[in-house]
């Protein structure tokens, strides 16, 4: 039998001894409190967490169903075009259409009416002008109507810049027709003792043979010129081409340029230059029934070579009008038939009905060869546009000269019935 052996313990170290056990028994009871409460926390939120997520059957399904919905919704968008596509629309039909109606357009003669109202224009004196004749320089009607109403209550114009008093009327306006103011004689004379370049702008279309003294010096003739010029009428001499109008004695080289191109006569020059072609004559009737539209008993005009007096004599035709008629002429080239003549700017269908059986062809005609004519050429006849001008010169410059007038149809801008219109002009 063994002997334990009996260990002695001071007092003080059972008092240590004493305290530690106290502390691990104080230590170990704070662990089981902390343990027990631990495990109370995770219970709790574990009944927690499982009484916010559980859910019944009912919901469960409803939460299945709505889930599907949302995600159809957000993908029928996208599979819709898939699902149900568009039909396609054909618009060969409608394409077409617009080509022709713009083809149509494009072939219009008076698709520019701003250009024939400036080559319209002509002399007229503010203080005599009739109503038409104000509305046919392009003015509105409200601007016509206050100039009558200014001259109906005594008011007069002494000079062209007066007309820059009367209300409504745009400086483009005055601008436009000023050149073409023409105030008498007197006025004309202090006119050009004070200010000869007023001369320089107030052109307009003459004729040598017929034009007075006071038309000569209004287009900026000297007095002494206009009396060569009279002189030599007076003596049988007659002006048959604008080289003639150059041979008059005294006439200086600059107002030759400047006169020739409104001078109403035939331009050898500008027409070897053009090729021009001369188609004969074409026998007129012996017998032409007069009408009671013309002035007179009984008067024929040739359309292609009557001066602006010649077609003056028509009832109906004035001064303006006459110009206009001359200047459309000049365009084109001469008419080539006498319906041409009811396209002229601001000629009414009923005045052209009126004249048309004092009216004889003599087809005189100015050609263009299409094959050489430039660009400005081209764009210069009343019946080429710019448009059509740019597409027949590219596809010269593409393809080559012109042989036929067929060939004019490969351009796609260009019409049967426009090419039908030109031919007269055409050379090829």
């Amino acid at each position: 039998m063994t002997k334990t052996k009996k260990v002695i313990i001071s007092s003080g170290q059972k008092n240590v001894l004493i305290r530690l056990l106290k502390i691990i028994n104080r230590t170990c009871l704070l662990q089981i409190i902390f343990l027990n409460l631990c495990q109370y926390k995770y219970t709790g939120m574990k009944k927690l967490v499982q009484q916010y997520f559980y859910h019944t059957l009912a919901e469960r399904r409803g939460t299945v169903i709505l889930t599907f919905i949302c995600v159809a919704a957000l993908t029928f968008p996208t599979l819709l075009p898939y699902l149900f596509p568009k039909p396609k629309t054909d618009f060969n039909a409608f394409i077409a259409q617009i080509d022709q109606f713009y083809e149509t357009e494009k072939n219009k003669v008076l698709d520019d009416e701003d250009f024939f109202e400036e080559e319209a224009l002509f002399t007229f004196n503010p203080n005599t002008a009739s109503e038409e004749e104000l509305r046919s320089l392009g003015l509105p009607d409200r601007v016509v109507q206050t100039i009558m109403n200014y001259r109906a209550k005594g008011g007069s114009f002494k000079r062209a810049e007066d007309l820059k008093k009367i209300y409504g009327l745009s400086t483009a306006d005055y601008e436009r027709i000023v050149p073409y103011v023409s105030l008498g004689q007197t006025a004309l004379a202090g006119n050009f003792k004070t200010n000869t370049s007023v001369f320089a702008s107030r052109l307009f279309l003459f004729n040598p043979n017929s034009a007075s003294e006071e038309e000569l010096i209004l287009l900026g003739l000297s007095k002494k010129v206009a009396n060569n010029i009279l002189k030599y009428r007076a003596k049988g001499g007659r002006f048959n081409t604008r080289a003639d109008f150059k041979k008059i004695y005294g006439l200086r080289e600059e107002d030759y340029a400047r006169l020739e191109a409104y001078l109403d006569l035939p331009n050898n020059q500008f027409v070897e230059s053009y090729n021009v072609t001369e188609i004969p004559i074409i026998t007129l009737p012996e017998e032409v029934a007069p009408t009671k539209a013309l002035k007179s008993k009984s008067i024929i005009v040739d359309i292609n070579k009557a001066t602006t007096e010649e077609w003056g004599q028509l009832q109906g035709i004035g001064a303006g009008r006459s110009a206009a008629i001359v200047k459309f002429r000049a365009a084109l080239g001469g008419f080539s038939s006498i319906e041409q003549v009811k396209e002229t700017y601001n000629l009414p269908d009923s005045i052209f009905q009126q004249i048309k059986s004092s009216l004889v062809l003599s087809p005189i005609l100015r050609s263009i060869n299409i094959n050489e004519a430039d660009l400005n050429t081209l764009k210069a006849h009343p019946y080429i546009n710019s448009n059509q001008a740019n597409a027949i010169v590219n596809y010269r410059n593409q393809h080559g000269k012109f042989k036929t007038p067929t060939d004019l149809l490969q351009i796609k801008l260009l019409s049967e019935d426009w090419v039908n219109k030109l031919m007269p002009y055409l050379q090829f």
